[in-house]
This record gives structure tokens, C-alpha cells and sequence, in this order.
């Protein structure tokens, strides 16, 4: 399966160098990508309001439910650096519920590809999600 990950051109960078190694999404109800990521799916790398500039190939998944306060502070001493997320980060993640952890493996630029996403959702999965935004 493939995937769409929303985020900031920072954030890509920091994946593409080494600097983040797993990407996290928090949630407060079970939302993709929450039980739809497998170990070597591919995940595109999108930038808000941009293109599709990388992927990574997921090398390993953990996925977190029942959520408290103190589950979250200690997925963040765990995982932080790994994560390494903006100051803030997990304090905004507080109410969450649902966290998907996603190791990445063999991140790549590719060419810069315009999509036709339309919708908020900042993280979509498909079969194929060049066929499905229809590059």
C-alpha cells in the first residue's frame, strides 16, 4: 500500500537527512493512518500547499491507542529524539488517543510531482497514490 504524508518542507529535510527517523501521527479518533500502514509500505512526502518531494519506505510500525497524558509524556521520552518533533509538539498531541509510529527506512528524493489532492486529511493511504490523485 502507498501513502500521503502532509508536512512542512522542514520536516522533509529532516527526514531526508537523517535527522528524523520515525514519522508520527496523533489522533484523537481512529483515522488513517491508525491500523493501515504495514512494514514496507511507501509513504510520499507532500508539502503543504506544495509538491510531492520524497518517500521512505516504512520499516517498522507501532501503533499506540488508549492514550492518556502519561502514555503520551512517555512516548515522548522514548521516542523523542527519534521523532524529533518542533518544541511543542507532544504538548499539542495531549488529547490524542491514537498514535502511529512509523520507522523510516530508505528515504528518497524523487522529482518534484504536483498532485490534485483536494481535502484536509494529512494523511491518506492507497493502493497507488499517484493513480489516485491522477499525476
Amino acid at each position: 500500500m502507498e501513502h500521503l504524508a502532509i508536512m512542512d518542507k522542514e520536516t522533509i529535510e529532516k527526514i531526508m537527512n537523517g535527522e528524523k527517523l520515525i514519522e508520527s501521527r496523533f489522533s484523537k479518533h481512529m483515522i488513517t493512518p491508525f491500523r493501515r500502514v504495514s512494514v514496507g509500505d511507501t509513504v510520499y512526502l507532500k508539502v503543504s500547499s506544495g509538491d510531492i518531494l520524497a518517500t521512505f519506505e516504512v520499516g517498522k510500525v507501532i501503533y499506540l491507542e488508549g492514550l492518556t497524558r502519561e502514555k503520551i509524556n512517555d512516548v515522548s521520552l522514548r521516542y523523542g529524539n527519534l521523532i524529533n518533533a518542533p518544541i511543542g509538539y507532544f504538548d499539542r498531541k495531549m488529547g490524542s488517543s491514537f498514535g502511529t509510529l512509523m520507522y523510516v527506512k530508505n528515504p528518497k528524493w524523487i522529482l518534484p510531482t504536483k498532485i490534485s489532492k483536494k481535502g484536509r486529511a494529512a494523511f491518506v493511504s492507497a493502493e497507488s497514490i499517484l493513480k489516485k490523485f491522477e499525476v
